[in-house]
């Protein structure tokens, strides 16, 4: 049985684009007033019909197709990859996931919007929850574990339907296509291989070693994306795919307003790295700028507009004014943020030396590749234009610093990078017509591959572990977000942890648009908080 890989592509759209609304959905039933939910609704529901009724066909290609068994096998990796982080999650949880299941926690156990009465006054809980809104109903009807099972369930549709558009968008085998993503790691295995030769790296790999580069950048490996911030990479690749899918129609009325509404919803920093790319079918449309204008202000991109402008509006709330307790913020560190070379404790030549070797190491080796094979000097190609807005935005958030752990940089970078190894494996695929770019690429993936090995044996350690202690998926006891952030007062993550969750109660959108809901009474820490006990 053989699989039409054009008639996938073609469904893939339309699921792609209800799997990333039904948060949206949900957000809007759920926190806003009856009325202005029914208008938030209706605007949501019509940018999807018009966008999906508007979309122009795709170029003339090839027929493709697939067999069956060979969409499965692009499947497989994906699925064991999601098994082994859903198993992790739910039976051992680190300090991330026990920090996400403190969000989770309020969503389920409050009234919509979470909302905190405290010796400041009024806060609420303004936090990216599009990837915990599906389960959270599920949970707070059934129980823990239905509702953990339901989130573990919606990451893996997701993925799926990732995976699928791995396969019509790559003009690789698709038994092929599903394994080289899992597998991919960039050159941060180039170090070693420097330093101990190859023999010795290949021993660090069978030890499951770590190839990283965290001194002052920081990506994350596909491997690596898939078991620690899937609220993340969900998003990013499912909307970085539509992006190639756009440009490849080269269709000026993708409507760039709902796709980065929904994206702010899901992560706010997946919505800045998918910015600049969401901008390229629009600039590869043929036609004049007033063309390419009035498909912009169309009715499906205004439609869009009123969803993303009730979600700024949401996250707005963030830079309402408000104070905390002093004791609170007692010996709190200010994060550092910004111009890296200006906030670090490097000389910015050493800085400039760095980025650009990270470059090189992490996306270069692909951006180049693929822009010779697009013959970029005869005239630029959506793939192409593509390929450089994506060089563009990783290297432009190399400058840039936010979070302890530079959140901005490893998640915003999430749809650039997602592009890049799309086009680099469709290079593959076209080996013959491009031997020596697609050579390039196999070696450097082959070699990212060994950092990839090394991880996946430290989760297959990992796994085997948790079996072995025959563990029992049971209930977790979970603190909430002001707990944690007594607890991490007085260290260098303090101010980060208060930050990245709350936004004034007073702010517009909870005076106004948002469902009025009881506060949770939370008192102030003790007094020993401040000083890290």
């Amino acid at each position: 049985m053989s699989v039409d890989l054009a008639r996938l592509r073609r469904g893939l759209g339309p699921a792609t684009a209800l799997y990333l609304a039904i948060p949206v959905a949900i957000f809007g039933l759920g926190y806003l007033r009856p009325g202005y939910a029914l208008l938030f609704s209706a605007a949501l529901a019509a940018s999807l019909v018009l966008a999906l009724r508007g979309a122009r066909a795709g170029p003339a290609a090839a027929e493709r197709s697939a067999p069956a068994w060979a969409l499965l096998a692009a499947l497989l990796p994906i699925a064991l990859a999601v098994a082994a982080g859903a198993l992790g999650v739910a039976v051992d949880y680190n300090g991330d996931w026990s920090q996400r299941f403190e969000i989770f926690d309020d969503l389920v156990r409050q009234p919509w919007p979470p909302t905190y009465s405290t010796s400041a006054g009024p806060l609420a809980q303004v936090y990216y929850t599009g990837w915990f809104l599906p389960a959270a109903p599920p949970m707070a009807w059934l129980g823990w574990m239905p509702g953990l099972l339901a989130l573990l369930a919606w990451s893996a549709l997701g993925f799926a339907l990732v995976a699928g558009w791995l396969v019509v968008l790559a003009r690789l085998h698709p038994a092929l296509v599903g394994l080289l993503f899992l597998f991919f790691a960039g050159l941060n295995v180039w170090e070693n291989l420097l330093d101990d030769g190859l023999w010795n790296t290949l021993r660090e790999v069978l030890d499951g070693d770590k190839f990283e580069w965290q001194e002052l950048f920081f990506f994350h490996a596909t491997h690596d994306v898939f078991i620690k911030i899937p609220n993340h990479a969900i998003p990013a690749w499912l909307l970085g795919a539509l992006a190639i899918d756009a440009a490849d129609r080269r269709d000026a009325g993708f409507p760039t307003a709902l796709a980065l509404g929904a994206a702010m919803l899901w992560s706010p920093f997946v919505a800045l790295g998918l910015a600049p790319l969401l901008a390229v079918p629009w600039l590869c449309t043929e036609g004049g700028w007033r063309e390419r204008l009035r498909a912009q202000i169309g009715g499906a991109n205004l439609a869009g507009l009123v969803v993303a402008l009730v979600v700024l509006g949401y996250y707005a709330a963030r830079w309402h004014p408000y104070s905390l307790p002093p004791s609170f913020l007692e010996g709190v560190v200010p994060t550092r943020n910004g111009w890296l070379p200006g906030l670090v404790d490097v000389s910015s030549a050493r800085f400039l030396l760095s980025a650009a070797l990270f470059s090189c190491v992490t996306f270069l080796w692909m951006a180049l590749p693929v822009l010779g094979a697009e013959r970029v000097w005869r005239g630029v190609s959506p793939r192409a234009a593509l390929a450089i807005a994506a060089t563009g935005v990783l290297i432009a958030l190399l400058f840039f610093r936010y979070g302890f752990h530079n959140d901005l940089q490893h998640r915003a970078s999430l749809p650039a990078q997602f592009v890049l190894v799309v086009l680099s494996l469709d290079l593959l695929g076209r080996f013959r017509r491009h031997p020596i770019a697609a050579a390039l690429l196999a070696v450097g993936l082959a070699l990212g591959a060994l950092s990839a090995t090394a991880q996946m044996i430290r989760t297959g350690e990992r796994v085997r572990w948790l079996l072995v202690r025959a563990p029992v998926l049971a209930e977790r006891p979970a603190g909430d977000v002001f707990q944690r952030q007594m607890r991490y007062v007085g260290s260098d993550e303090g101010f980060d942890r208060i930050t990245q969750y709350l936004g004034s109660a007073e702010a517009p959108f909870f005076a106004h648009l948002a469902r009025r809901s009881e506060p949770r009474a939370i008192p102030d820490p003790p007094a020993t908080a401040g000083r890290g006990d």
